[in-house]
């Protein structure tokens, strides 16, 4: 474990990197240490795929959260963006007040971490986000997910980063689902669909 002393060394480590800038580019200086790559098999049926999950070293995982903070801090999520009960009691109530035999289809977003373009993320968040980060933050971001060392080994957002989850969910919202047919409740939980209609 620890002492106390090492500890405050190393966070007082992580909060100069974080908010060091490059003298020549003004970027943050920052840079990842050391990340690995663990590779697993998952089968669906007779399916079969490699799921890559990038592990970072304590320092970037610190670092990661603190960025993490940021963006929840910022809102860029509706507020019940993870409130699966509250989903399920919303579906709860609009089966039981439709007339009749409702058709219920369930679908999800196939790779969803890896398929979201990350490119246009960078870009969502400057223009959606109403100002609500600093050009810094953004820059962080940007290095984040576009220029994080496993770019080129992990398509999309990296299965890992603790940032992955809230910026996937900030892009999945931009296609306002709940509005897309007339007539059809659609409820989505993460990668997770569900449309209920007569």
């Amino acid at each position: 474990v620890p002492s106390h002393d090492r500890m405050a060394k190393f966070l007082a480590e992580v909060v100069r990197l974080f908010n060091e800038d490059d003298r020549v580019t003004g970027q943050p200086k920052f840079r990842m240490k050391r990340f690995s790559i663990q590779e697993r098999k998952e089968k669906r049926g007779d399916q079969e795929k490699i799921r890559r999950t990038v592990l970072l070293c304590l320092r970037d995982q610190v670092a990661m959260r603190v960025l993490l903070n940021r963006i929840t801090g910022a809102g860029i999520v509706s507020g019940n963006w993870n409130d699966m009960y509250g989903q399920v009691a919303a579906i709860y109530a609009d089966l039981l007040g439709r007339r009749g035999m409702p058709v219920i289809i369930k679908t999800d977003i196939t790779e969803f971490h890896p398929s979201v373009d990350r490119s246009k993320l960078i870009q969502l968040l400057r223009t959606r986000t109403e100002d609500r980060f600093d050009e810094r933050t953004l820059g962080f971001l940007d290095y984040a997910i576009a220029g994080h060392p496993s770019a080129e080994e992990v398509s999309g957002l990296p299965l890992g980063l603790s940032l992955s989850v809230i910026l996937a969910e900030f892009y999945a919202q931009q296609m306002d689902l709940p509005g897309l047919i007339h007539g059809v409740s659609v409820y989505r939980y993460a990668d997770d669909i569900l449309l209920v209609a007569e």
